[in-house]
């Protein structure tokens, strides 16, 4: 390679940086990170419900109809209290989105010792890359596009093993999204 091909490549490798360094991120969707799966949530409390209501029966005469009453106050207690599991077991986010031609998110989560069920939690930024970013290969189709965006989902969750990443939104809405035009307006 001559000095003349050398220089054109430097110009067009920093042209390229300089154009990647200013693009901002296009932030596309906030996934949710659970304490625990929504199956595990409702199997946890019907066992606390279940408890209550054997304990009620102790003290009460045996009468199926009122233990049925029981176990419907108390569902109700504890959707008035603790809200359903998707708006309640929320810990944290990974804010999706693309820098240039990558993939990232950063992850804003619960800073406590110990996640227990509450109502009050303060999300705080924990990190500005989950995992390593992963690469959209120039001329991607908008299929493409959304299996990288998927890997890369499935990469944090290898960081996050003990926390639940909901990606249901992007396996359903994924597909109808023109992931190119959202690329590039920013």
């Amino acid at each position: 390679m001559g000095l003349r091909e050398f220089s054109q490549q430097a110009c067009y490798t920093l042209k390229s940086f300089r154009e990647y360094a200013c693009m901002p991120n296009v932030y596309f969707h906030d996934l949710p990170a659970y304490r625990l799966t929504e199956e595990a949530y409702y199997k946890a409390r019907d066992k606390e419900i279940a408890a209550f209501v054997a304990d009620a029966r102790k003290g009460l005469a045996p009468s199926l109809e009122r233990e049925k009453e029981l176990t419907k106050d108390m569902e109700q207690h504890y959707y008035d209290k603790y809200s359903p599991w998707d708006f309640n077991e929320i810990i944290g986010y990974v804010r999706l989105h693309f820098m240039g031609s990558q993939v990232r998110g950063e992850y804003f989560g619960v800073k406590r010792d110990r996640l227990v069920r509450t109502r009050t939690k303060t999300l705080v930024h924990q990190t500005p890359k989950l995992a390593p970013e992963h690469e959209i290969p120039r001329d991607a189709t908008n299929e493409q596009i959304l299996q990288v965006i998927l890997d890369y989902v499935d990469a944090c969750r290898k960081e996050e093993r003990s926390r639940y990443l909901d990606s249901s939104w992007l396996h359903s809405v994924g597909p109808f999204i023109d992931w190119n035009a959202l690329m590039k307006s920013g």
